[in-house]
């Protein structure tokens, strides 16, 4: 787990911009202990925070990342589980890449298809890409919505963060509730995205892309799940042969599918974590 934060199109001086990050970053840093980084980007009147979590590329991981040219900056919370073969297919078509983290293969992917290649990404993420070229800021959730991504337009700028309570800790966002949003809370036990329970706070949909330009925004969905009808009806068996195959391709690496996992320099013994998920790691481990 780790934390992001950003300010785009602000109408603060550098010096304010830089103070509304730094407290936005204060209220996450329970999100990333090994590390944290502001930068201000004052050509594009912007400015990202990252507090980290380090798992992969212990060294060299930290955020935001700058494209080589400077035109691009980015921030993610979250893992890519196939970086490792979109870093190879994309250093085959002359990508230049600066570290060894998983998720700078978003930057290189951005660069070479636009947001189409946020439909590549195999994994859990809620990311930002300032892209100065096009003089606008994007950002994206993953398809399950495993990774939150929260955002306030306000008097003084675009607001984003991991968390609420940083868009709150900013102090250009009003501190008030959502009384609507509260009663679908308290009705049907969580929110529906866009909504939050904060009276002008948003939540950005699983699978959406948000634009984000000077004089206005608009939002896409990227992936939407769809179900085959092609394929044949199997038997329990069969269906339990399939998962064992997905669960032992995970694990391995071999799947080239949604479950890749265990890719994480850091380690993440699945006798320490409870779930589903470590249940299934553990089981197919010993197998």
């Amino acid at each position: 787990m780790c934390g992001i934060a950003g300010i785009a199109f602000s109408r603060l001086a550098d010096d304010e911009t830089h103070a509304a990050l730094a407290r936005m970053s204060e209220a996450l840093k329970h999100r990333g202990p090994d590390d944290s980084n502001l930068c201000l980007y004052p050509s594009a009147r912007a400015g990202f925070a990252f507090r980290r979590l380090a798992l992969v590329d212990l060294v060299t991981g930290n955020q935001p990342i700058a494209h080589e040219d400077q035109t691009m900056h980015l921030v993610v919370n979250g893992e890519i589980y196939n970086h490792r073969e979109l870093h190879w297919e994309l250093e085959r078509t002359s990508h230049a890449f600066r570290t060894s983290t998983d998720v700078e293969v978003v930057l290189h992917l951005y660069e070479e298809h636009g947001t189409s290649g946020f439909r590549r990404l195999n994994g859990m993420f809620g990311l930002a890409i300032l892209d100065t070229r096009a003089n606008r800021l994007v950002l994206a959730r993953d398809p399950a919505g495993m990774k939150p991504l929260y955002y306030a337009f306000t008097a003084s700028g675009f607001l984003f963060a991991s968390e609420p309570r940083a868009l709150l800790a900013s102090n250009l966002v009003e501190k008030a509730p959502d009384w609507d949003a509260l009663d679908t809370y308290l009705a049907v036990g969580y929110t529906p995205a866009p909504r939050t329970c904060f009276k002008g706070i948003s939540k950005l949909k699983a699978g959406h892309l948000l634009y984000v330009e000077e004089n206005g925004s608009h939002e896409e969905t990227y992936w939407r799940l769809a179900y085959r009808q092609d394929r044949p009806r199997a038997d329990e068996r069969e269906y339990a042969e399939e998962l064992e195959r997905l669960l032992r391709g995970a694990i391995s690496g071999r799947e080239p599918k949604w479950c890749r996992r265990l890719r994480r320099e850091g380690g993440s013994p699945a006798e320490k974590a409870g779930g589903c998920r470590h249940g299934c790691r553990a089981h197919v481990s010993r197998a």
